[in-house]
């Protein structure tokens, strides 16, 4: 026994009563061994080996041959061989049943991701109040929530894997807990705003658009939301793209919040040609707001204040300067150019500054009109009563109850009214109206030096030279179409335009 211990290659035959190597007698290639194979194999390999007084010996001669180390070699070769196909066999056997689990098991929570992104498509409340226990297939005798019951309506309608998740699984794989639900509305949302940044990348330029408020946990966040052109479909999208926390609601903190969202979310920085915020003090200030912060690190994100209550702001302000209460209507569409804005601002503004310079005259004609009505409503005319402390301050002299109400509140709205309009449309007016002059409807009328202010300000355009070749013909495309089918708008000649034979022209058009 010692001797088998020592000499692990050794084996004992009962039926040959003696010893043999195990590795030479099955893996010897022939009976000759030695140099040359001029020797016949002997004890050990073709024949027992029996004689124990030498038999140390012999062993330690066998074990130092040639021809046993090679055998030994071929051995262990095989060995190695034979065990790695068996855990080939073991790891194809794992992979195939753990394949076969991933399969039911997918099969088991698509229906379950199915019913939660219908209930997001059709802003439909996923939960109840009773949400509690295993979903059965009889109905509940109170509501327990929309998403089990579409489970179980879809179980019932023919769903088997749907119903064997819901008959069968353990309390553990049911898949329909409110931690997994939140888990799939958390990948869904992941995955939009992976494919609304794709989009955006794809579009080259965009806007960012932001707003802060305070949720009912009383944390102050932003609402990001980013507008840009689709490059499949030449629309103008508006998407939202997440909430952030804020924690420093000063101008230079919300800016830095802004930016590093955009630089966590994928968005390059450099391509950022507007910002759009509301009219807050923090947001829209023009030395220490968020627009002035972020405008001082990237010169090409122009500010534009919201434009869906713009009007009614710059209304209101107005009327704050002449404690006068009133609500306006918008008067917005929703996909005017702002070039043409402008265009409505400035006849707006005409308008009013000839309303100014004829103050007098046009209003006495004004304040006959309201004594009219005045008089038919039983009004009477009367000037608000000044009390002690307002004795001492700069008040508006005058004569007559005409003269007062024209000096403190015509005159003043007037005045405030045009100032608000300037500031709030008038910002870009010398980037913009150069703009304009790429559309179609303007060109054919006009040559490159109207484009100038718009070129020197941008720096994502070729040399000055390229530009205006391409401007040139450009031009020449749509002079030989008649007026009316010219288009009128930017997402219309953006649609019309060759971004490969005409780069620069399309940049231009997309800003």
């Amino acid at each position: 026994m010692k001797w088998l211990e020592e000499f692990e290659w050794l084996a004992y035959s009962e039926e040959k009563s003696g010893s043999f190597c195990k590795y030479c007698v099955i893996f010897s290639h022939s009976k000759n061994v030695g140099k040359g194979d001029h020797q016949l194999a002997g004890a050990l390999v073709t024949r027992a080996f029996s004689n124990l007084k030498k038999a140390k010996e012999m062993f330690r001669k066998h074990e130092n041959c040639t021809y046993h180390k090679k055998s030994v070699l071929v051995a262990e070769n095989t060995k190695f061989i034979v065990a790695k196909k068996k855990l080939r066999v073991l790891l194809i056997k794992s992979m195939l049943k753990e394949d076969w689990i991933l399969k039911k098991n997918r099969k088991r929570l698509i229906p379950i991701i199915q019913t939660i992104r219908f209930c997001g498509r059709q802003q439909i409340a996923v939960r109840g109040h009773r949400e509690g226990g295993r979903i059965g297939l009889e109905e509940p005798e109170k509501n327990d929530g929309n998403f089990r019951s579409f489970l179980r309506y879809r179980a019932d309608s023919g769903d088997n894997h749907l119903k064997d998740q819901l008959m069968n699984s353990g309390g553990r794989n049911m898949y329909t807990s409110s931690f997994i639900q939140n888990e799939l509305i958390n990948t869904f949302g992941h995955l939009i705003q992976y494919q609304i940044v794709r989009n955006v990348r794809k579009s080259i330029f965009s806007s960012i658009l932001a707003d802060e408020t305070t949720v009912i946990s009383q944390i102050e966040q932003f609402s990001l939301c980013v507008r840009y052109v689709e490059d499949q479909s030449d629309k103008i999208r508006e998407d939202f793209l997440t909430f952030v926390p804020v924690y420093d609601v000063t101008g230079a903190g919300l800016a830095n919040t802004v930016l590093e969202t955009l630089l966590i979310l994928g968005l390059d920085l450099k391509k950022m040609r507007g910002q759009g915020y509301g009219g807050a003090a923090t947001m829209r200030e023009k030395f220490r707001g968020v627009q002035a912060s972020i405008k001082e690190k990237l010169p090409l994100a122009l500010y534009t204040h919201c434009s869906s209550y713009s009007l009614n702001l710059f209304l209101s302000d107005a009327t704050g300067c002449c404690q006068l209460h009133i609500t306006y209507p918008r008067n917005l569409k929703k996909n005017i150019d702002l070039s043409q804005a402008i265009v409505n601002v400035n006849s707006v503004l005409d308008l009013l500054s000839k309303q100014r310079v004829n103050a007098n005259d046009n209003f006495k004609i004004l304040y006959a009109q309201l004594k009219e009505i005045a008089a038919k409503l039983d009004i009477k005319e009367d000037i608000t009563r000044v009390c002690r402390p307002q004795t001492a301050r700069n008040n508006v002299p005058y004569n007559t109850e005409e003269e007062y109400y024209r000096r403190a509140v015509y005159v003043p709205y007037l005045d405030d009214f045009c100032n608000s309009l300037k500031e709030r449309f008038e910002s870009h007016k010398e980037t913009v109206a150069s703009l304009k002059h790429i559309l179609p409807e303007f060109c054919t009328k006009t040559d490159f030096y109207s484009l100038e202010a718009a070129f020197n300000f941008y720096e994502d355009l070729s040399h000055k030279e390229v530009v205006q070749s391409e401007f040139m013909l450009w031009k020449e495309k749509w002079s030989q179409e008649k007026y009316e089918k010219l288009p009128k708008t930017a997402i219309s000649s953006l649609e019309k335009c060759d971004k490969t034979f005409c780069p620069n022209i399309y940049i231009l058009v997309k800003l």
